[in-house]
């Protein structure tokens, strides 16, 4: 669905100053501004490959992980997140007529929750923006970045890259990196599925990194390692795949 560029960047905007003070201090886990604006960037992307409407598809990139904050963390945080949503989507008529879909984009974006059928396009677009900016050297960050906040251990002594375990999410901060790699099977659209191996490779490069690491210090990393090891896959590839299908909505 087509709309004028004027126009959404002025809803888009509107939006984004209403919650943009909610994004900034939940940096302190990984879920910060960027990655507010890569989702935006991934979503309209898609949305136009997609025909789905963009209207809704940014607004609720901007909406889906406002709920989330440093006392609570992720508890509940779809809740606020949909509550956040009526009181935008009042105060920014644009959005009334596209306000259902918003809620139900920002209610469905989470990839580890089901997805009832027949959902409508934007609602798997913003799902799908959500779960490939989690996966690749962004979800990798985003992962390492939650794990120094709650104090998760780096890694399994004996199998830090949880090759030959089931991931113990709650244990080790690497079991959820491995624990990315089935995000692929939750991407529903098909423009979001060509970016999948892009991604893996990215996840990929930093497992072999941090392996070959791991062996020649015999085991003894620590988290600054993991965050140097994504940061040089990073300059070696400053536009990662989420960052180059949205170059031109930034």
């Amino acid at each position: 669905m087509k709309r004028p560029k004027d126009l959404l960047q002025q809803v888009h905007n509107q939006v984004w100053d209403l919650v943009k003070h909610l994004w900034a201090p939940n940096a302190a886990f990984g879920h910060g501004t960027d990655h507010a604006h890569r989702a935006y960037a991934i979503g309209m992307r898609l949305a136009e490959a997609e025909s789905a409407d963009p209207l809704p598809v940014g607004a609720a990139c901007y909406l889906m992980d406002a709920g989330l904050d440093l006392t609570a963390g992720r508890r509940n945080h779809i809740a606020r997140g949909i509550e956040l949503a009526r009181e935008v989507c009042a105060a920014i008529p644009a959005l009334g007529e596209v306000s259902e879909l918003v809620y139900m984009a920002v209610a469905h974006h989470e990839a580890d929750n089901s997805l009832p059928p027949l959902q409508p396009p934007e609602v798997l677009v913003v799902r799908d923006s959500d779960t490939l900016d989690r996966m690749g050297s962004s979800g990798v960050r985003m992962t390492l970045t939650y794990g120094t906040w709650i104090k998760r251990p780096l890694h399994h002594p004996g199998d830090p890259c949880c090759e030959h375990r089931k991931p113990q999410l709650d244990s080790f901060t690497l079991d959820y990196v491995r624990h990315l790699y089935s995000l692929k099977d939750a991407i529903s659209t098909q423009s979001g599925r060509a970016l999948i191996p892009a991604k893996l490779a990215e996840q990929d490069a930093f497992i072999t990194g941090f392996r070959e690491r791991w062996e020649r210090l015999a085991g003894r990393l620590r988290y600054v390692d993991g965050f140097d090891i994504v940061d040089k896959l990073d300059q070696l590839e400053p536009n990662g795949a989420a960052d180059r299908i949205g170059e031109e909505y930034r």
